[in-house]
Formats: C-alpha cells, structure tokens, sequence
C-alpha cells in the first residue's frame, strides 16, 4: 500500500480538492473565471487556465472532483505530486487553446472534465512499461470514452446535473495533450526506470 500511496502525490491532490472548492465558493468566481474567447481577446488571458478550475455548479465540481481522485487512485504511482500538477496546469492551458483554435464557436466553457481527460492519458502511458496489462485496457477504454463522447454529444444526465451541455471536444483537447505530454516525458520514464533496475 505505501508503495502505491505516495505522500507527496495525496498532499498535492488534496491541495487541489481544497483550492476547487474555495474558488468555486468565492462570489462571482463563474463571471469572473470562465472561458469566455470573447474577453480573453479584451485581454483577459487568465481564462485560459481558469476556466477548467471554475464550475457551474457545486454537482459539477463533485463530479470532476471524484473524477480526479479515481484517476489518482488508479495511477498514483507515476503522479507524485509536482507531476500532476504540472500536467493539470498544462492540461488546462492545452484544452483551452484546443476550444480557441478548434472550437471557435463555444462562447463558454466551465469545468475540469478536458484536464482530466488529459491527466488520465497522460498517466494510463506513463504507467505503460511498467504494466501493460493495466495499461492497454485503459487507454483503449479512454479511447472509446472520448470517441463515444464525441459522436454522441456527451451524456444527458451529466449534462442535467451541471446545468450545462458537455463539452465532448475539450475531452478530446484534453486527452490529446494528455498523450503529447506522455510521449515526451515517457523517454525520461524509461531512462529512470533502468537506471533503477541497475
């Protein structure tokens, strides 16, 4: 259990939770912290990032929530805690720049969803060489995910307990850069690992 529970990682996870929450509490934190493309071309660029970090409403911030803590839950092991920072910051940037450049239409976006798409790739590659049986029939499954999302527009419920329709494109934003991300971490992974294994 203590190897698959690292300190540092639980820390950084709860610091998450807790700063969600106060942000989500905070009045007028939605009109002032979403996406909005609009605004951001008036100069406020912070939208970028804080727009996965604000919610419509207190069921959608427990759903991505509960979501982010699965996904730790499943892949401790390769998010110690600056790791997973780092890619939740760098997920939020990508998949909002993904809606900006790809999605011109959305005029707003609020939630965590795309992020942790990304943060689940990120990880299910990462945990690749050190289990392929785990790994695999995640990613395939976190393909099929994002593929059904997108052909289907998301889920209804969902969309009825966030108050809002869900945005399948910045899964796919999210997830994309989940695997860029990976991929160009993955060959320090590897290096790690044998230099471990010596």
């Amino acid at each position: 259990m203590n190897k698959i529970v690292r300190l540092p990682g639980l820390w950084a996870l709860i610091g998450l939770i807790i700063a969600a929450t106060l942000i989500q509490q905070l009045p007028g934190s939605f009109e002032l912290l979403n996406y909005q493309p609009a605004l951001i071309r008036e100069g406020q660029w912070w939208r970028f990032v804080t727009g996965n970090w604000i919610h419509t409403n207190d069921w959608h911030l427990g759903l991505d929530l509960g979501g982010l803590l699965v996904i730790w839950l499943l892949f401790a092991e390769v998010l110690p805690g600056a790791r997973m920072v780092w890619v939740l910051l760098l997920g939020s940037l990508a998949t909002s720049v993904g809606l900006w450049f790809f999605s011109p239409q959305v005029i707003w976006y609020a939630g965590l969803s795309g992020t942790l798409h990304g943060l689940y790739f990120f990880a299910a590659l990462l945990t690749l060489p050190r289990d392929k049986r785990l790994a695999i029939p995640l990613l395939i499954a976190g393909v099929l995910k994002v593929s059904w999302d997108l052909y289907s527009g998301g889920s209804t419920l969902s969309a009825e307990l966030i108050d809002a329709p869900v945005m399948t494109p910045a899964h796919l934003y999210g997830a994309v850069s989940g695997l860029i991300c990976a991929l160009l971490w993955l060959p320090h992974q590897i290096a790690a690992n044998r230099q471990r294994e010596m």
